[in-house]
């Protein structure tokens, strides 16, 4: 870069939020909704919504590994009475006062109403 070279800011005046919306809805064109095959839908946008028919999993799940457990239970200590691992179904419903070891995707117990995250 050259010692003698001059910088030169130029400042432009803030737009309104409206003048914005304006200018960038002039600099696009609107797309035209085509139905195509789903192999022919990479890199293009949906325009509408799409709506799943069924929940999958059709049951409550784990997003952690970590102990399933009564809120209510705490604070304070917990026997352990289950280990749930994804796939697997708990064994019976979680009592007052215990709490189940589970894995991520697991189906939480019945009982259970909070996942306290394990962390290593």
């Amino acid at each position: 870069m050259n010692s003698s070279a001059v910088h030169i800011w130029y400042y432009l005046p803030m737009l309104s939020l409206e003048e914005a919306q304006q200018q960038i809805l002039a600099a696009g064109t609107p797309m035209v909704a085509e139905q195509v095959p789903l192999e022919e839908s990479l890199g293009r946008v949906l325009c509408e919504d799409v709506i799943a028919t069924l929940q999958l999993p059709p049951w409550d799940n784990s997003a952690m590994d970590g102990f399933a457990m009564r809120a209510s239970d705490t604070p304070g200590e917990l026997a352990i009475s289950d280990t749930i691992a994804a796939g697997r179904a708990p064994g019976s419903e979680l009592a007052p006062g215990t709490c189940a070891k589970i894995m991520t995707g697991a189906p939480i117990p019945l009982g259970a109403d909070c996942v306290v995250c394990e962390r290593m």
